[in-house]
């Protein structure tokens, strides 16, 4: 795991770094998001909201390539689930994404990523009083794995922020950890916009 954190460290260190020659433009920028998810790992499943902040570097010709070391974070409960008991638990996702736009139309980009993660699942499950049954128990669990992406993104050259929206947003994991969510995005550009 400390090694996970050093390798991490230093990408990020070299994000900061120009990346190509002088006449190309990159930007810099804060990620944060919204989303609605559903996780499903060793012994925990739910539905939840989750929340995103991250920091990406455009690099490549025209932009098209994005890094994008990130953390994801929501709580989850087996909501409208019946045959299981009641869980309450909390995921913590740390990612590098690599955006790639595929497509793209003037300030429109169908944009996919893959990436890597590392994800720490805790909380408690317990019968929640079912047959007269009142216990409950701790549980934390790891996940590493793969992960891909779908979405659009509008993104205007003279403006600082840009949007994105992913529809698939899919985790594969350890432990036959499977986690997918819809995300809402937004960009903020952190370098001047003027040339």
């Amino acid at each position: 795991m400390r090694r996970f954190y050093q390798l991490l460290i230093v990408i990020l260190l070299l994000t900061t770094f120009k990346l190509s020659a002088q006449d190309t433009r990159h930007f810099n920028s804060l990620t944060t998001g919204i989303g609605f998810g559903y996780s499903e790992g060793k012994q925990e499943s739910g539905f939840g909201l989750v929340y995103e902040i991250g920091y990406q570097r455009s690099f490549g010709r025209s932009n098209r390539f994005r890094f994008n070391p990130n953390l994801q974070y929501g709580g989850f409960l087996p909501f409208a689930t019946t045959d299981m008991p009641d869980q309450l638990y909390r995921l913590s996702t740390l990612a590098l994404d690599l955006h790639y736009d595929l497509a793209r139309f003037q300030s429109l980009s169908l944009v996919t990523t893959p990436g890597i993660f590392g994800s720490y699942s805790r909380g408690l499950t317990g019968t929640g009083g079912m047959n007269g049954i009142s216990s409950s128990e701790y549980f934390q669990s790891f996940y590493f794995g793969g992960k891909f992406s779908l979405g659009i993104r509008i993104s205007k050259p003279n403006k600082r922020l840009a949007y994105e929206i992913r529809p698939l947003n899919i985790h594969f994991g350890s432990k036959y950890f499977l986690y997918n969510s819809i995300m809402f995005k937004v960009h903020i550009k952190l370098d001047s916009l003027e040339n």
